[in-house]
């Protein structure tokens, strides 16, 4: 990248180096409105520092878009924005393109205190409240031995759970333990079941993929989670939250 800067950008303030477009001059990431990853109540939020970072190693003006769940992949298909930063399973990929991996998380289940569940081999007839949106691979996505309850994030999901309404709330576990500790609801929670490990995935549309800008997000991702930035910034946030 020149060090030459040409011109103010779109954004009222935000300088615009030499190379980037005026068509991506104003990128706009969607990122889910879970706390501590899209919104806090102070503002910030994991992704929120995470875009800030990529425009200053960039140089590339980027947009927070806090997004329900699920329509953070429509938005992206749809070109509303150019990504996001979200779990990936190879179902999403007739739709968005695959970047490069920010960081690996567990998914699973907190179970509800009256309800057994010790391993996936108990998820028969079970009912399980379950984010719209959420994916976090096979054979859960599509498993027909357990009811998905869908609810509209983690934060209705924990509450049918600890009603008694379903058995158990699935997600990424350090969001849905981090919940337990915001709200002290602990007690009403009893097994913890991890079934898979996610990777959360740089995920592009299509007409932003392949672009010059693109390739420099990628790369500014790769040195984030080869440096273990990715994962100190995800520790911190939670950390906040104990």
């Amino acid at each position: 990248m020149r060090a030459t800067w040409l011109r103010i950008g779109l954004l009222a303030g935000i300088l615009i180096p030499a190379g980037v477009s005026a068509q991506t001059a104003g990128l706009a990431a969607c990122v889910i409105d879970e706390a501590p990853w899209g919104r806090k109540t102070d503002g910030s939020g994991i992704y929120p520092e995470v875009m800030d970072r990529l425009t200053r190693e960039t140089g590339l003006a980027i947009r927070v878009e806090i997004t329900p769940l699920p329509r953070t992949l429509h938005d992206v298909e749809a070109g509303h924005c150019q990504f996001t930063i979200t779990s990936w399973t190879e179902s999403r990929a007739d739709r968005v393109v695959r970047g490069t991996v920010f960081a690996e998380l567990d998914y699973g289940l907190l179970v509800g205190v009256n309800s057994r569940i010790a391993g996936p081999e108990d998820l028969a007839d079970k009912t399980i409240a379950w984010s719209r949106g959420l994916l976090i691979g096979e054979p859960y996505d599509t498993d027909t031995r357990f009811t998905k309850y869908l609810v509209d994030g983690y934060e209705q999901a924990m509450t049918m759970t600890e009603a008694g309404r379903v058995d158990a709330a699935v997600g990424s576990m350090v969001t849905l333990e981090a919940l337990t500790g915001i709200h002290g609801t602990a007690s009403r929670f009893g097994q913890r079941v991890v079934l898979t490990r996610v990777p959360l995935v740089l995920q592009l549309s299509r007409g932003f993929a392949g672009s010059p800008e693109a390739a420099q997000i990628i790369r500014a991702i790769e040195v984030m989670r080869e440096s273990g930035i990715s994962s100190e910034i995800i520790a911190r946030h939670f950390a906040r939250l104990a």
